[in-house]
C-alpha cells in the first residue's frame, strides 16, 4: 500500500493487519509554485472548503467571532456551498478560478477538517507564503509542523484565537509558512524515485 503521509499508512496498518511491513509512504510533491512576486496581503482568510470533513459551520462561527474586533475582515469561502451560511455577514463564496490568487494576497488559509489523508490547500498556500490556521490532526502536523498555528477543529473559540494570532503576529506566519514550503519539498523531493523503485519491486 502507498500511503501520502505517515499517518496514513499508520491508520492503513490499523485496518489491515497483512498491510504490515507492506506499506510506505511516498510525500507527492507540489508541482504549484507560489508567484515570484510579493503581493501586498489583504485583509480577508481563505477557506477550502468541498466536503463534510471540511467543517465549515463551525469555521464560519468562529469567524464571526473573530470579526466583532475585527470588523473590516472578510471570509472567502472555495470549492464548497452551503445556503444556511450564505447570508452571513462577511461571508463570500468564490469560484476556485480565483484560488491561488487569494492565497497571495489573502491574511491567512483557516483548513480546520475533521480528518485528512494529507490535505492539500495547506501544502499549497505554503507555496504562497500563506499564514495557516489548521486543525490540530495528525496528518497536517505531519506536513507542515511549526508552519501553522494549530487548532481545535471543533472548538469555535480556538480557530477563532487562531485567526487573531495570525493578525497579530502576521509576519511571523508568513515567515513560518514560507518555511514550511521548503521543508515538504524536502520530504517529497525523491518521490518519483520512490515510487519507481516500488514498481519495479512489484514487476
Amino acid at each position: 500500500i502507498v500511503c501520502n503521509s505517515k499517518a496514513t499508512q499508520m491508520e492503513a496498518e490499523r485496518l489491515f493487519k497483512k498491510s504490515r511491513g507492506k506499506s510506505r509512504e511516498v510525500y507527492p510533491p507540489i508541482l504549484y509554485q507560489g508567484p515570484s512576486t510579493t503581493f501586498k496581503r489583504e485583509k480577508r482568510f481563505v477557506l477550502m472548503t468541498g466536503g463534510a470533513n471540511k467543517n465549515m459551520k463551525t469555521i464560519v462561527k468562529a469567524f464571526q467571532r473573530f470579526r466583532q474586533t475585527h470588523p473590516g475582515y472578510s471570509l472567502a469561502i472555495f470549492g464548497g456551498y452551503d445556503p444556511d451560511i450564505c447570508n452571513e455577514e462577511g461571508v463570500v463564496f468564490e469560484s476556485m478560478e480565483r484560488y491561488y490568487e487569494f492565497l497571495a494576497r489573502s491574511s491567512g488559509l483557516v483548513f480546520c477538517s475533521t480528518h485528512e489523508g494529507l490535505g492539500l490547500p495547506p501544502l499549497e498556500a505554503m507555496s504562497c507564503k500563506c499564514p495557516l490556521v489548521l486543525a490540530d490532526i495528525p496528518s497536517l502536523r505531519e506536513t507542515c509542523a511549526e508552519a501553522a498555528f494549530f487548532v481545535d477543529p471543533m472548538d469555535a473559540e480556538s480557530i477563532a484565537r487562531g485567526m487573531e494570532e495570525c493578525v497579530i503576529n502576521h509576519d511571523e506566519w508568513v515567515k513560518r509558512s514560507a518555511q514550511g514550503a521548503i521543508r515538504y519539498a524536502q520530504m517529497s523531493e525523491n518521490a518519483g524515485k520512490e515510487l519507481i523503485e516500488i514498481y519495479e519491486g512489484l514487476v
